[in-house]
Order: C-alpha cells, then structure tokens, then sequence
C-alpha cells in the first residue's frame, strides 16, 4: 500500500479504540523483516467513521520486535 494513502489516512486529533464496531476486514498484511521483527497492517471499511474521522476506515499499524509493539 503506498504510504501517501496511510497519510489520508491519519486522525491527527487523537486516539480513541471503539470495540464491536460493525466492519469488513479490507486487507491484513504482515511481512517479516528478520527473526522476531515484522511489521503489520490491519484495515477495516466501517459503517460510520470514527471519532474525529472523516473518512470510513480503522486500521492498526504495528511493528513488533521480539514479542513487544513499539509502533
């Protein structure tokens, strides 16, 4: 996925997890980078955008290095 569509993306305003939202997994992606480091990308089109969103996605990016999120 090209990085200009993850800045489209971004809430700049805030975090906030909404649970048992109603949505459609659009891609799970995972790639491995060398022993216990990959990083992940998770996106989801939901019904109605999220807090201080404008757009209809979540998503949850993440790089993990043995075993611990630091992203």
């Amino acid at each position: 996925m090209p990085t200009y569509i993850l800045v489209q993306l971004t809430t700049t305003q805030g975090v906030v997890m909404i649970a048992n939202m109603k949505s459609i997994e659009l891609l799970r992606q995972r790639i491995g980078y060398s022993e216990g480091r990959f990083a992940e990308l998770v996106l989801w089109q939901v019904v109605e955008p999220v807090v201080k969103s404008k757009h209809l996605f979540k998503y949850r990016p993440a790089y993990v290095v043995k075993g611990r999120c630091v992203l």
